[in-house]
């Protein structure tokens, strides 16, 4: 019985413990952004959240590799080149605006 629980819980957790993880913060003027629509898209999938009360987000792709981040901020999204890897990475995010045109800029 022991092994078919430890055959189980090996087959749920393995492919969390190998996914690409990306987590961090989102923030406009160093003003959090809460409540914020993130999306990543890397290996033709996607993976969506809503960063929480402090700004702050978590995603996790089993897909490795060069990414696109999207933040969806108004008027229209922001995003940047994000790199997903065996290893948590972490991405800090400020929105930062240019000549009227609003950017993702890492921290």
């Amino acid at each position: 019985m022991r092994m078919i629980v430890a055959a189980l819980l090996t087959t749920l957790i393995s492919p969390l413990a190998s996914a690409g993880e990306l987590f961090g913060s989102l923030s406009d003027g160093g003003q959090a952004l809460a409540n914020t629509k993130i999306e990543l898209q890397i290996g033709g999938k996607k993976y969506e959240t809503t960063t929480d009360a402090q700004g702050s987000y978590r995603l996790f792709a089993e897909e490795k590799g060069k990414g696109q981040f999207f933040a969806n901020v108004p008027p229209k999204p922001v995003s940047a080149d994000v790199f997903s890897s065996d290893h948590a990475v972490r991405y800090d995010w400020n929105i930062e605006s240019r000549d009227g045109q609003k950017t993702l800029k890492r921290k």
